[in-house]
């Protein structure tokens, strides 16, 4: 089972990567990375703690898809690999 999720980790990282990398997926980003305070400040003088929650919850989620962008699909493979060895040894014991 770990496996197998580790196998979907993968294949999520590849579609985001497939969504993203082309030059439709460039534009929806960047204008992603405006709308939701990316490179501005979440927050603004007089605002709620409701408002900055709200508005942080935005920023994380751009901040997700560009992680899944950024990082190496050999690096995730080999991070599932090495998972997978660990989980194969702790049952071992």
């Amino acid at each position: 089972m770990l496996e197998e999720q580790n196998n979907d980790q993968i294949k999520l990282q590849q579609a985001y990567q497939k969504v993203f990398n082309g030059e439709d997926g460039e534009i929806v980003l960047e204008d992603l990375q405006k709308r939701y305070f990316i490179h501005n400040p979440v927050y603004f003088p007089g605002c709620s703690g409701e408002d900055l929650a709200h508005r942080d919850g935005l920023r994380t989620v751009v901040l997700h898809i560009q992680r899944m962008l950024t990082k190496d699909i050999k690096e995730t493979i080999k991070q599932v690999e090495i998972i997978n060895k660990e989980a194969e040894e702790e049952h071992k014991i």
